[in-house]
């Protein structure tokens, strides 16, 4: 398994643990990796976000948005992380966005 699909695992697995539903990572192939997982509530999104920084997975420059505005994003190892409360995720459409790309089970 390369380092990059390995990263993706550790990150999916680490989601499920901390309850996200509906993870799905994403590759166009080339450059972008994105890991986008669905939050029951701010709360959740905030819980997440305080138990990554313990673990100093990612650092407070690679958090952008705020649990309150319902989606944020963390970059850890080069990978993207959209975090989203269900109502945000169905707003936004962002799975369209990306349908083109190739969905990694």
């Amino acid at each position: 398994m390369n380092h990059e699909k390995e990263d993706k695992l550790n990150i999916k697995n680490f989601l499920e643990e901390e309850k996200v539903s509906d993870i799905r990572a994403y590759n166009n192939g080339e450059w972008i990796n994105i890991v986008v997982g669905t939050v029951r509530s701010q709360r959740h999104i905030s819980g997440i976000l305080k138990k990554i920084k313990v673990l100093k997975i990612i650092k407070k420059e690679d958090v952008f948005g705020i649990p309150e505005n319902e989606w944020v994003i963390c970059s850890v190892e080069g990978i993207d992380i959209h975090l989203f409360t269900k109502e945000k995720r169905d707003y936004y459409g962002i799975d369209n966005l990306w349908e083109q790309w190739q969905y990694e089970q």
